[in-house]
């Protein structure tokens, strides 16, 4: 759900600084999109997605301002998986400490590096959901 946000949010700032590129050369105008960040994070923090639910409720498209309050609530994926996923998996609960698993785009020197059994997979901070 994070990466779809971080997707949306970067169409909707492109779409701005595109705009405003177009129009003008002028090198001040390069951060635009920086004035507009607060209200498109505010627009889609205050819209309601489809993605998540409150527990025992059978309407989907709750508000993310809201379910941050919420200690729990349902999601269903954005995309359909080629595995079954929650099938004997354990749930991680708010205020779990989970490690960030690494991309292989993400080692060290990117794709074009070889890599070595001795670059980590994991990042080494600990981050709380």
């Amino acid at each position: 759900m994070v990466e779809r946000f971080n997707k949306t949010e970067g169409e909707m700032l492109y779409k701005i600084q595109y705009a405003v590129e177009s129009i003008s050369s002028d090198p001040r105008l390069i951060r635009t999109w920086i004035r507009h960040l607060p209200k498109v994070v505010n627009y889609l923090n205050n819209y309601p997605t489809c993605l998540i639910r409150a527990p025992d409720t059978s309407k989907w498209g709750l508000v993310p301002s809201e379910a941050i309050l919420l200690k729990e609530v349902e999601s269903k994926p954005s995309i359909l998986s080629k595995r079954p996923i929650g099938k004997d998996e354990i749930t991680l609960k708010k205020g779990d400490s989970v490690h960030y698993l690494l991309a292989n785009a993400e080692w060290e020197g990117g794709m074009e590096n070889q890599k070595r059994a001795t670059n980590p997979t994991y990042l080494p901070s600990i981050h709380k959901i």
